[in-house]
């Protein structure tokens, strides 16, 4: 499982700003990579891009060597799961969250079959969350639970790749670690390939297999004993071009 990411010299405006100027990335199947850089710097449109919320400006996205204007959204999104910042829960249980996207519109016999209820169930205990949430009230979870929820959400449709906007911005140092283990155990287990964003460079360098810096529309691979350097404006030598 997990396929290859490609952005290959890919430019983004809004509003006759610059946000993304010819950037280019490779996420290699199951990699874990990180794209770290300061608020406004293009991390999340970097994500919708990928994602086909926006369209580039020029450029080409590549799955598997595929352009991604090719495939139908529902095709795209099938291979593509996208996790926000703040989990969106739907008015119902923790099970029938996690199985919305397979169960939206479908008849009754779909939604109580056995082996969704299993699948959906195997997901919430690989996304660390005991089989007692499952008849709980979503919507009146911890921020850090309902961010698990989602996952299990997202790994219901099997995606190849995990889009990831700030998973852990808004949660407290706990919760930060559930859910960075969780996205490691996901990784080491399906071999999904994540492409997580992040404000935070620690993070970075504990989640990213690769880490890229963001910054002034500009994308370049780095060490991770080049970030705190980045941070404050610095460049060391020896940084690759993305």
């Amino acid at each position: 499982m997990g396929i290859d990411l490609i952005l290959k010299n890919v430019s983004k405006s809004l509003k006759g700003k610059t946000i993304l100027n010819n950037i280019s990335l490779i996420a290699r199947a199951g990699e874990i990579v990180a794209i770290v850089g300061p608020s406004g710097s293009g991390k999340s449109t970097t994500l919708r891009l990928i994602n086909r919320l926006q369209e580039v400006d020029s450029g080409e996205i590549l799955l598997d060597g595929k352009s991604i204007r090719s495939m139908k959204p529902t095709e795209l999104r099938h291979l593509i799961g996208f996790i926000s910042q703040i989990p969106v829960m739907f008015d119902c249980t923790v099970l029938q969250n996690v199985m919305y996207g397979l169960t939206m519109g479908a008849n009754p016999a779909v939604r109580t079959s056995q082996d969704l209820i299993e699948k959906a169930t195997k997901f919430l205990q690989m996304a660390d969350l005991d089989i007692s949430f499952s008849d709980k009230d979503a919507s009146k979870l911890s921020v850090g639970e309902q961010q698990r929820v989602a996952i299990a959400r997202a790994l219901m449709l099997s995606p190849e790749i995990l889009l990831m906007d700030e998973p852990t911005a808004a949660l407290d140092p706990v919760a930060i670690e559930h859910i960075e283990s969780t996205i490691k155990k996901i990784n080491r287990t399906t071999g999904t390939t994540f492409v997580i964003v992040t404000h935070s460079p620690d993070q970075a360098v504990r989640l990213g297999q690769r880490i890229f810096w963001l910054h002034e529309g500009g994308l370049k691979e780095v060490s991770k004993n080049d970030i705190e350097n980045l941070m404050r404006g610095v460049w060391k030598e020896g940084s690759k071009d993305a």
